[in-house]
């Protein structure tokens, strides 16, 4: 949400003879598109390597929970993780995005969490939170700042981060377009 705009503003002003493609997926179906060389390189969240794949970090974010308008004065602005198991969860389903770290983190903590849904799609688990339909955990980055007025953000205590990277084809060199894309993307970072 936030990266996006930047890197357009940021290629228009440097580079506007590159057209940018922007596709939105999940990590996996991502890194297979570079690996069948449908694209040249992707913004992923990835817990361990990917074969085939080389990756830069590009930063961490923080997963922060956050509660529709029904529940904004509901809680803390800051909760432990065994706080989580007490609520009705939107969340990915087991394996993807974030959802094993989150998992982990709650087993650390002696508890399971029971999501009320599950759905594959940050950006859809985000708008029904926003419009309502149940509280979430979700990367800050996924949370628009036109939008907090109409939910609570709330940090949980010893959650780890979401680390975000650019990955390529490994032994492949980029592209000139796509090589001054993934440049500009680490100065906008």
């Amino acid at each position: 949400r936030w990266l996006a705009p930047a890197l357009v503003d940021a290629l228009t002003a440097r580079q506007p003879a590159i057209q940018l493609v922007v596709t939105e997926g999940s990590s996996a179906a991502l890194a297979q598109q570079v690996t069948d060389w449908a694209v040249d390189a992707v913004v992923l969240s990835a817990r361990r390597p990917i074969e085939g794949l080389i990756v830069a970090e590009l930063f961490d974010e923080e997963l922060l929970l956050v509660l529709p308008p029904s529940q904004v004065s509901a809680h803390n602005s800051d909760i432990d993780v065994e706080a989580l198991c007490r609520l009705e969860l939107l969340l990915p389903p087991p394996g993807s995005a974030f959802r094993p770290d989150l998992d982990a983190a709650a087993a650390r903590h002696g508890i399971i969490l029971h999501p009320k849904a599950e759905f594959d799609g940050l950006r859809l688990i985000a708008s029904l939170t926003f419009d309502g339909h149940g509280a979430s955990v979700l990367p800050a980055t996924a949370i628009p700042g036109w939008l907090r007025h109409r939910c609570r953000v709330v940090h949980v205590r010893d959650l780890p981060p979401r680390r975000v990277f650019l990955a390529q084809r490994s032994g492949d060199h980029l592209r000139p377009a796509a090589a001054a894309v993934a440049d500009l993307l680490q100065q906008v970072v």
